[in-house]
C-alpha cells in the first residue's frame, strides 16, 4: 500500500485527483478524464489547458473550467457536452465506466454532424 500521496501521470492529460495525489479517488473516471482531454485536442487542434510548468498545469486542471469546444472538424451534435462530462473536476461527476461513455457517444454519433 502507498504511505504517501504523490502526483503521477502525463501532466497535460492528468485528472485533478492525480495532480492532488488523491490515489484513493483513482478509477475508471481518471482514465476517462484523459480520454476527454484527448478528444478535445483531436477535435479542436489544441489542448484545453496550457501551462509551462507542472504547477501551472495542475492549477488549470484543478481550478479552471473546461473551455467551450470550438471544433476544427465536423463533430456530432452534443460532442462538446460529452467531453465536458468526461472532464468533470470530481471523479463521481464523470461517466462511471468506459461502457457508459461509449454508449453516450454512440447516441451523439447517430445524429448529423455539425459542419465546421
Amino acid at each position: 500500500s502507498r504511505s504517501t500521496e504523490e502526483a503521477s501521470g502525463t501532466p497535460r492529460y492528468m485528472a485533478p485527483e492525480q495532480f492532488m495525489g488523491k490515489w484513493r479517488d483513482y478509477g475508471p473516471g481518471t482514465d476517462l478524464y484523459a480520454v476527454g482531454i484527448m478528444a478535445y485536442q483531436l477535435a479542436s487542434g489544441e489542448l484545453p489547458f496550457k501551462g509551462a510548468t507542472f504547477m501551472m498545469l495542475a492549477m488549470a486542471h484543478i481550478n479552471t473550467a473546461m473551455p467551450e469546444l470550438t471544433p476544427r472538424i465536423a463533430v456530432p451534435e452534443g460532442f462538446g457536452e460529452w467531453i465536458r462530462r468526461m472532464t468533470m473536476k470530481k471523479p463521481g461527476d464523470r461517466f462511471q465506466s468506459a461502457a457508459d461513455a461509449v454508449w453516450a457517444l454512440s447516441v451523439f454519433s447517430s445524429k448529423a454532424p455539425l459542419a465546421r
